[in-house]
Order: structure tokens, then sequence, then C-alpha cells
């Protein structure tokens, strides 16, 4: 099975060692701010594929041109590391509600002896 993945990587030298795209703490600023902030209302509500992929066409756009001195980022992959901030702040939130809980439930025993 290895040696499939191997070979199959070997004919497609499109998947050859590409350098990993590195994020700044800037870039993901910026990101965040176009998709939460300048872009916030578009999301609200239903939308069409066709519109949604519209939208993200344009907040790359925007990104692209902030960011000039880099290799321009597919819109794919700024829709791929939004969800994936949004996986994690909600990781977060998760994490410091259940210490939250956990702090008053140990408040309520101290309390209690």
């Amino acid at each position: 099975m290895l040696q499939a993945a191997n070979l199959t990587a070997a004919a497609n030298p499109d998947n050859a060692a590409t350098p990993r795209f590195k994020w700044t703490d800037e870039m993901v600023e910026c990101l965040l701010d176009l998709r939460l902030n300048r872009f916030k209302d578009v999301f609200q509500g239903s939308k069409s594929n066709a519109q949604i992929g519209t939208y993200w066409t344009k907040i790359t756009l925007l990104f692209n041109r902030k960011f000039t001195s880099t290799t321009p980022v597919e819109s794919q992959k700024l829709r791929d590391k939004y969800c994936k901030l949004k996986v994690q702040a909600e990781e977060i939130r998760t994490t410091r509600e259940e210490q939250a809980k956990a702090r008053e439930e140990q408040g309520a025993i101290n309390a209690a002896l």
C-alpha cells in the first residue's frame, strides 16, 4: 500500500515536496478580519455554494493584494485555514467553560467543608 502511494507521488511531479505555506500572525489576523468583520454580513443566512464561492474569491483577492510579497494563496487554502481556526476557537471555548465549571465545583466543595 505504501509503495502504491509512493509511486503515485513519483508519477505526479505536482505532488513533489512543495514547501509548506507559512502563516504569520498578521496573515491570520487579516483573514479573520476579512471574514468576521468586512464580509460578516454576506455570510449570514442561506447562501448558495456559488454565492459563498464568490465571497471567498473576493476575500482571497483582498488577502493576496495585502500580502504581495508572498506567493498568492488560493481561495480553498483560505477557507481551510478559516475552518481550522474556527475549530481551534471552539476547542478553546469548550476547554475554558470546562475549567470554569470545575473551578465552580471545587469552590462549592471547599465551601461545604
